[in-house]
């Protein structure tokens, strides 16, 4: 079994508890023979740099969520590269609301 300095068990301790591992049924000292992984297969590889900016990394469920949504991405973006909206643009349709006149309160209607 390795050892570990102080330093490097408070550090990962801390990443651990902020993700909330526990939850999810990872023990620490799992966690702690290798966290890269454990981070990645729970969609929380920028869990560390989320916490350096002063924020705590997403959720378990919400890492979970990002990288499903992240999997629908490829097919957003066309052969050329650009980039397709997931849904179409609001477009204004024609309906009865059209014939209603538009009146401005602060002046008189002519």
């Amino acid at each position: 079994m390795p050892t570990y300095t102080d330093h490097t068990i408070e550090y990962w301790a801390n990443v651990y508890k902020a993700c909330r591992l526990e939850g999810e049924n990872v023990t620490f000292a799992s966690f702690l023979e290798n966290p890269q992984s454990i981070l990645q297969h729970f969609g929380m590889d920028d869990a560390i740099e989320v916490m350096e900016s002063g924020f705590l990394p997403l959720l378990p469920k919400q890492a979970r969520l990002r990288r499903m949504l992240d999997g629908f991405m490829p097919a957003c973006e066309s052969v050329t590269g650009q980039l397709i909206p997931l849904r179409p643009k609001a477009t204004k349709q024609r309906g009865i609301a059209d014939n209603i006149p538009i009146v401005n309160w602060g002046q008189a209607a002519a």
